[in-house]
């Protein structure tokens, strides 16, 4: 019993910081199936908001999985509504990245073209 609520902490932790996709949340699921067959989940119905997610509402479902939440649908879909806040997270970030350095590399420009040429 002390073993799967340790791997069900362990994956919630993963989830909650972005480090499972899907498809790695889904192999953990698997493992912890193979491991403990049908005492791995419990049964609990998940109500899945609609699109855009927010790292509030993953809040939300990690609180959900401290009061008892451990169905394996609930676990896939806290799995996709990490995925999705965490990819998009990045999306802005290297939207950010790349427009600091079209700003950095315009200043550039322009200071070479005001400084004047010495021959």
């Amino acid at each position: 019993m002390r073993e799967i609520l340790q791997m069900r902490t362990e994956y919630v932790d993963k989830v909650m910081t972005g480090k499972y996709n899907k498809k790695q949340a889904e192999e953990e699921l698997q493992k912890m199936e193979k491991k403990f067959g049908d005492g791995a989940f419990t049964s609990f119905i998940v109500t899945r908001k609609s699109k855009p997610w927010d790292i509030e509402h993953l809040k939300e479902l990690e609180t959900m999985f401290i009061a008892g939440a451990a169905s394996r649908e609930f676990f896939e879909y806290m799995a996709e509504v990490a995925e999705d806040i965490y990819n998009e997270r990045r999306r802005k970030g290297f939207i950010w990245i790349m427009g600091i350095g079209f700003v950095v590399i315009l200043l550039i420009v322009i200071i070479f073209k005001l400084l004047p040429v010495y021959e």
